[in-house]
């Protein structure tokens, strides 16, 4: 249904597998980060994934769970009554 929304609103959409192999690359897009910071991530264990020789390869349904694990993190760490906003809106930001 989500995908089926998608579509309606004329946005373009990917069906993978969850055992989906990505490069470094691809999953930096996934993420909508880095290239350089998705390595920095995969070094630090933080998203499991395999060398192929001395390329990296993830996983998507690591990608996935990363993306929900930090969604979890962020929503915990938001204080309620956004204040971060207030203070912007206050600089004139």
């Amino acid at each position: 249904m989500t995908a089926l929304g998608h579509l309606s609103r004329g946005d373009d959409v990917a069906v993978l597998p969850l055992r989906q192999d990505l490069s470094s690359q691809e999953a930096a897009a996934f993420l909508m980060v880095s290239r350089p910071f998705l390595v920095r991530l995969l070094d630090e264990g933080r998203i499991p994934h395999r060398k192929v020789g001395r390329k990296r390869r993830v996983l998507l349904e690591d990608l996935r769970a990363y993306q929900r694990q930090t969604q979890v993190g962020l929503r915990a760490a938001a204080p309620s009554g956004s204040r971060g906003h207030r203070r912007r809106a206050a600089a004139g930001a």
